[in-house]
């Protein structure tokens, strides 16, 4: 998703003595940002002046890592990609990890491969990140602690349920947003408190994000920070009504919870710059030579960046998880809270809210396909071909793609997957067409369930899938 691009691209300086000094700097919005984030710098006025400006920006996805070099006119000049060393780990009580010095290792291959065609002429002006969200990384001296609590982990059910007792289901929606469940991030950090103590006190800051770790990691542990975009994905974030400007979080929740709340990161802008690639973390990640003290912008999370990046108010993405969403004024009013399978996140622009329906398993439910019906030397085109040859229903198979929980059309962290009406007859070709109809029909689903509360119209403007 490298929709972050086209957003920071506007932001980014490198010397340009075209630009008067009361167009470059404007004071950051967000009253509670440290002095470690650099304010924001505008450069949509001179447009020309940076045709040649490079941008490598990152994507860190769920099945792997993506990276763009692009020109600030939108010219791509090179991309790369790599996968995780370890994958994803996945347990029977709903654990879902992945290392994140595998996302630090992939970003240096897929940059590699990204700037191979980098001309020398043009040097690169900075690095920008997007990224999965609902993440919980604790981290310290520059580096993770432990594996990072993936935002489809839904260990915490036990915690979940303790949240929900001792504060009240009506309560929590009116104080933080978004607390959809065992998989948001508050009951994860309960659970982390509970079985993994020492690593929590270890801990000097908890990132959000993947997109996060990775700014965190190429600044030395300096850029401890988190886009509001991933930070209203959390079940941390309070509404708008209840922000301050000493605390954007739910502090009351958190502090009856007995969570401390000063390992929260810092909230910046998306197009925040929070600091340069540390001399340390080039040598010890082996970054190319291009890449050495370059700026480093936080960017913001996937669904941020796919609905700048799509353009339109409403938008579809497929990618390991999928949703719809559509992009409205921000107002005080939640039209979402409280209601299963629905959410408001935050716009990576001011003033403006995402309501969106999400599920966890699109292009992931593939991915099992292809795991357990197939092999890992089959490509998506030939399953793809495969299916085709299948009459469209199945002759009656379905599949039900909810392989990790469930967050839309309903919200349930024990919800499985199955195939219904396997038969003699049943094929791997007429599974996985049913897991792709499976799929398509859970996107209906989320799509009437918008409509019903005329949060979006009948047909999409813009559907999105994977990277590019």
């Amino acid at each position: 998703m490298f929709s972050c691009t086209t957003y920071n691209m506007k932001s980014i300086r490198r010397g340009n003595p075209a630009l008067a000094p009361a167009q470059l700097w404007r004071p950051p919005k967000a009253a509670n940002l440290k002095k470690r984030a650099t304010p924001v710098v505008s450069v949509a006025s001179a447009s020309d002046a940076f045709r040649d400006v490079l941008v490598l920006a990152l994507d860190v996805g769920t099945t792997g890592l993506k990276a763009c070099v692009v020109r600030q006119d939108g010219k791509v000049l090179g991309t790369g990609s790599a996968a995780y060393r370890h994958g994803t780990s996945n347990g029977t009580n709903g654990e879902v990890e992945q290392c994140p010095e595998d996302w630090a290792q992939a970003s240096v291959a897929a940059c590699r491969q990204a700037l191979a065609a980098d001309p020398a002429d043009m040097p690169l002006a900075a690095v920008v990140f997007s990224g999965q969200m609902q993440d919980l990384v604790p981290v310290a001296a520059g580096r993770s602690l432990s594996n990072a609590l993936l935002y489809s982990d839904s260990r915490a059910q036990a915690e979940y349920t303790a949240i929900v007792d001792l504060i009240g289901s009506e309560r929590l929606n009116q104080e933080a947003l978004n607390v959809k469940g065992a998989a948001s991030v508050l009951a994860k950090w309960l659970w982390m408190q509970e079985h993994q103590h020492e690593v929590l006190g270890s801990a000097e800051a908890l990132l959000l994000g993947a997109h996060s770790y990775l700014a965190y990691r190429y600044t030395g542990g300096l850029a401890a920070c988190c886009d509001r975009t991933t930070a209203a994905t959390t079940g941390l974030l309070a509404p708008p009504a209840l922000r301050t400007p000493r605390s954007p979080w739910c502090s009351t929740v958190l502090h009856e919870l007995s969570l401390e709340q000063s390992k929260l990161p810092t909230l910046v802008e998306a197009d925040a710059q929070v600091g340069t690639i540390s001399p340390a973390a080039a040598r010890e990640l082996g970054l190319p030579r291009q890449m050495h003290g370059l700026p480093v912008y936080h960017g913001a999370g996937d669904l941020g960046c796919t609905a700048l990046g799509a353009g339109a108010a409403e938008h579809m993405y497929v990618g390991t998880s999928g949703w719809i969403a559509r992009t409205e004024p921000e107002t005080s009013e939640d039209p979402t809270s409280g209601m299963g399978g629905l959410f408001t996140v935050l716009h990576p622009d001011d003033g403006l809210t995402l309501r969106a329906a999400s599920m966890i398993s699109a292009g992931g439910a593939m991915e099992w396909a292809r795991g357990a019906l197939w092999d890992s030397s089959t490509s998506l085109s030939e399953m793809d071909e495969a299916a085709a040859a299948t009459p469209p229903g199945c002759d009656g198979l379905m599949f039900l793609p909810h392989l990790s929980g469930e967050r839309s059309p309903f919200t349930d962290p024990q919800a499985r997957g199955a195939f219904i009406g396997l038969s003699g007859s049943s094929t791997k070709s007429s599974m996985t067409r049913a897991v792709l109809e499976g799929v398509a029909l859970n996107f209906r689903s989320m799509r009437d369930l918008l409509v019903r509360l005329a949060l979006c119209a009948l047909q999409p403007q813009k559907f999105d899938a994977g990277a590019w």
